[in-house]
């Protein structure tokens, strides 16, 4: 049924009936979509007046200034759990629509940025919510299972906006210091690997210069890694000098240097500092990552060289025939075991 049609239908009920109806569809909308569209805030004031929806699409562009003072105040908020138990600063009603509510600062920052609005305030705006939202990944602030889920936006897209976003206004050193320390000082979802949220301050680095900014800071970040305390207490691995989470990091950073060396064609450099740096016990696991990441760059013939000067640690039996397939068929396989 088209929207005329059933306006005529409309007409033809008494008032009962149309209460009835109204009712009826109401049990029907799910209470996400209820939130989502505001069904209840329509109901409560009925038909729009003439040309407010009008005047709404005119002044949907507001200033960065405006959006800072709300994004600061849903800050607070989440910070001291008001969307999660009661108080009297978020109503009852309120606090499920947290997410609605990012949803919008998020479009609303992008459409500042994009209406000639200071780049570096939409960008700092934004950072400020990637931040909020990667810390509640750890600790509960909303009833939600996964923050980035709930919004809708994944996290390696919000991070892809915020770095398109510090490119925009910030140099070539500034932006691959500031993108690379966001992207690995701040927790992850269940579905975001910092491998990932690398790859993306990579692509944002186009030109060899600005590669080479990132493979310096990276090298700098790495040394300022392993020479700073580590907070956590927990070392549940025989042997290990790092906790997990450092030693992740560190990990993370070399795997990032290793592509860096091997998209600018520096093969040799790159895996003896990978070979070095990178962290683990088993020698064994170490060249299946070097591998892997050898073959996330299409580099067949150092794949066979790295096995073959690495028979003595008895890799597994899926490198062996990677390495054989590659030897008969000189390309690499389709994917990777």
């Amino acid at each position: 049924m088209k929207i005329t049609e059933l306006r005529n239908s409309l007409k033809k009920h008494k008032r009962d009936d149309l209460e009835y109806l109204v009712a009826e569809l109401y049990k029907l909308v799910p209470k996400n979509k209820k939130e989502e569209y505001q069904i209840d805030d329509l109901i409560m004031q009925g038909k729009p007046k003439k040309g407010s929806e009008k005047q709404i699409k005119n002044s949907q562009v507001r200033s960065i200034m405006e959006i800072a003072v709300e994004v600061d105040a849903f800050i607070e908020n989440a910070q001291a759990f008001n969307y999660l138990s009661p108080n009297q600063k978020v109503a009852k009603k309120d606090r499920p629509k947290w997410r609605f509510l990012v949803k919008r600062l998020y479009k609303e920052i992008l459409a500042a940025a994009n209406d000639g609005n200071a780049a570096k305030a939409c960008c700092n705006e934004m950072v400020k919510l990637y931040e909020l939202l990667t810390y509640a990944c750890h600790y509960i602030l909303f009833n939600s299972y996964d923050v980035f889920d709930s919004i809708g936006i994944s996290q390696t897209d919000f991070f892809t906006t915020v770095t398109t976003l510090q490119r925009k206004h910030l140099g070539g050193k500034d932006f691959v210091k500031q993108a690379s320390r966001l992207a690995l000082n701040n927790p992850l979802n269940r579905y975001t690997l910092y491998s990932g949220l690398m790859n993306i301050v990579i692509e944002h680095c186009p030109t060899p210069d600005m590669k080479r900014a990132l493979c310096n800071d990276l090298l700098e970040f790495y040394t300022e890694t392993i020479n700073a305390p580590d907070n956590e207490k927990d070392y549940p691995s025989r042997d290990r000098k790092y906790s997990f989470i450092k030693m992740s990091k560190l990990n993370t950073i070399a795997e990032s240097l290793l592509t860096i060396y091997l998209i600018v064609n520096e093969f040799d450099e790159g895996i003896t500092f990978f070979n070095n740096a990178y962290l683990s016990n088993e020698p064994e696991i170490k060249l299946y990552v070097l591998v892997r990441n050898l073959f996330d760059q299409n580099k067949p013939q150092l794949i066979v060289n790295q096995i073959n000067s690495n028979l003595k640690i008895n890799p597994r039996k899926s490198l062996l025939a990677l390495r054989d397939y590659i030897e008969k068929n000189k390309v690499l396989p389709k994917y990777m075991n």
